[in-house]
């Protein structure tokens, strides 16, 4: 069957800003790789038919090692810009037209499935459609340190992946505008005059730059988790076996666990006082 939507995952980058031992993609987030993460929540979206992941040669040991026991298409190897390693998995992929393409950076490891599910709903009416989120703080542009004139943020939002589009028209794009340097796939339509509709993007599909970018979201997953303590209590009478029960079968019920003794707990079902105590 033919794949209508792949996800396309760019990891192809130097990670210079991060100054980290491993390159960014690579780094932990809570008990995975940030890379892992994303690649999990594609790979299991109902709607999303196949992942595949361009990264930079060097780096394929640790990606090998970050995807180990999941099925996904083989990486692609990746180009000196994020715009020509989009290109270059583009081009992989035409032996398979999807007729959609969702472009996600993998340094952002908590995009949800409710985005991606608006993603592609909007690419049923429109050939490119990206998520964002409109801008409230005051935005200024500065020269030489200092502000030289306050824009208006009517009509500005902070922009994010995945980005959908029809793939065919991107492709088309990529291959037209081939070594423009731009910071995202939306420029591509932009130059070229086609439309790109906006869709809700999300605060926690936040990306990570910066060592401080990571460790504000291992903070904030780690309030997310919770832990629960409690205490009960359970009694039951103890009565020793009959003389006539072999000693191979005395046994007393602990946790579920049957453990050789000549006493037996006496209760309506298994007077397991361990496994009682923990449901209370």
């Amino acid at each position: 069957m033919a794949e209508k939507t792949i996800a396309l995952l760019v990891a192809g980058g130097t990670s210079d800003r991060m100054r980290a031992e491993m390159p960014k993609p690579y780094l932990a987030l809570g008990d995975e790789p940030l890379l892992r993460h994303a690649v999990k929540t594609f790979l299991s979206h109902p709607e999303v038919d196949g992942v595949r992941v361009v990264i930079r040669r060097e780096h394929h040991a640790y990606y090998k090692k970050a995807i180990e026991g999941l099925t996904l298409f083989p990486c692609v190897i990746g180009g000196n810009s994020r715009q020509e390693s989009v290109r270059l998995g583009l081009e992989s992929l035409s032996h398979r037209a999807p007729e959609h393409i969702l472009v996600h950076d993998a340094a952002r490891p908590m995009a949800s499935h409710a985005l991606i599910s608006r993603v592609i709903e909007a690419l049923g009416e429109h050939r490119a459609a990206i998520p964002a989120l409109p801008v409230h703080d005051t935005v200024k542009r500065a020269k030489g340190g200092f502000v030289s004139e306050t824009l208006s943020r009517e009509g500005l939002y902070a922009i994010q992946t995945p980005q959908g589009y029809h793939y065919d028209a991107l492709l088309k794009a990529h291959r037209q505008l081939k070594g423009e340097a731009l910071s995202d796939d939306a420029a591509l339509f932009e130059m070229l005059g086609l439309p790109v509709a906006l869709v809700a993007g999300e605060k926690d599909n936040v990306k990570i730059t910066t060592t401080e970018d990571l460790e504000r979201m291992q903070t904030a997953l780690s309030l997310h988790s919770e832990t629960h303590t409690g205490l009960g209590y359970d009694v039951h009478v103890l009565k020793a076996h009959d003389p006539d029960t072999p000693v191979a079968q005395q046994r007393i019920k602990l946790c579920g666990v049957d453990i050789p003794f000549p006493y037996f707990l006496v209760g309506h079902s298994d007077g397991d006082v361990g496994l009682h105590a923990l449901v209370d």
